[in-house]
């Protein structure tokens, strides 16, 4: 549908893979997200979960944006398809972050005996597109990408992506724990459509995590409560928080927060553009849906 725009969960773990029957309803790939608009294809971080995203991704042109270099948002890439079938056009969009040039970086993650094939063959089929956070990315299709620097060890990009059917924030890896970054957060994602936001600590793991450069769920529940957000996913899921222990928590954050919720492996959330413009309403479908079923629709005038 004209106007409409699908945001695709294809990994929602933080830090490292998990597997087995325990983690299987929220999923244990690393962060992928992908983002369907109207004419555009926009995919953000290439974790483990980039591999699900395989057979909708082998044809047209994608831009691919990285936050950042720790191996959990990058150990997908050698093994996205887009990259080696050469149908369409690839971008990579890579962030300059403590001055390091992104193809050096990469160069270091391409290469051996750690990889089996070096960034000039990954170059021959995508173009390696260099930004600074605070830059905005022109990745046309009608979606406009503003970013800005978040707090995490070595730095990481926050993104906010503007398409017709509204705002999406994505803020992977950052720590809002003190009252001044919780500001800068809340006010890069206000009124946002959908904050996508790290919440990988608990009451209990957050006090002893400070510096490593995580939010706890309350904390990533506040800042999308200041934000004015109107749905808020809660994203990059400790790799020892088995499903029990995830669906508790996703209890206790609706619980204290409406708006947010735990983001699953294999789910999307569909944001519509009605009228004009004038009321936009957000679905949340898991993978089982059918057609226009949706589990929760969310809906506002503008």
């Amino acid at each position: 549908m004209r106007g409409e725009t699908e945001v695709l969960f294809h990994g929602v773990r933080g830090s490292a893979p998990t597997s087995g029957l325990a983690y299987a309803e929220f999923g244990g790939d690393t962060p992928a997200i992908e983002i369907r608009a109207p004419d555009a294809r926009l995919f953000l971080d290439a974790g483990s979960g980039v591999r699900n995203a395989a057979a909708a991704a082998r044809q047209g042109d994608i831009d691919l944006v990285l936050t950042h270099y720790h191996y959990d948002h990058l150990i997908g890439l050698p093994f996205f398809e887009p990259a080696w079938r050469q149908i369409g056009r690839l971008r990579v969009w890579a962030p300059v972050l403590e001055d390091r040039r992104p193809e050096d970086v990469l160069g270091a993650f391409f290469r051996a005996p750690y990889c089996p094939v070096g960034l000039s063959d990954f170059k021959m089929a995508a173009e390696i597109l260099a930004f600074r956070p605070g830059d905005t990315l022109d990745v046309g299709g009608g979606v406009a990408v503003s970013t800005m620097l978040g707090a995490h060890p070595g730095g990481c990009a926050v993104l906010r992506m503007k398409t017709a059917a509204g705002d999406i924030v994505y803020a992977s890896d950052i720590e809002a724990a003190s009252a001044r970054e919780a500001a800068r957060l809340a006010m890069f994602a206000r009124g946002a459509d959908l904050l996508i936001i790290d919440s990988m600590n608990d009451d209990m793991t957050a006090p002893h995590r400070r510096g490593w450069g995580h939010s706890s769920w309350r904390e990533a529940a506040c800042v999308g409560a200041a934000a004015g957000a109107r749905s808020i996913a809660l994203f990059h899921h400790d790799p020892r928080a088995d499903d029990d222990r995830l669906n508790r928590i996703d209890a206790e954050a609706q619980a204290f927060e409406p708006r947010a919720f735990l983001a699953r492996q294999g789910s999307r959330a569909v944001l519509n553009s009605r009228g004009g413009g004038e009321r936009r309403s957000l679905e949340r479908r898991r993978a089982t849906d059918d057609g226009d079923a949706a589990n929760q629709v969310l809906s506002r005038r503008r």
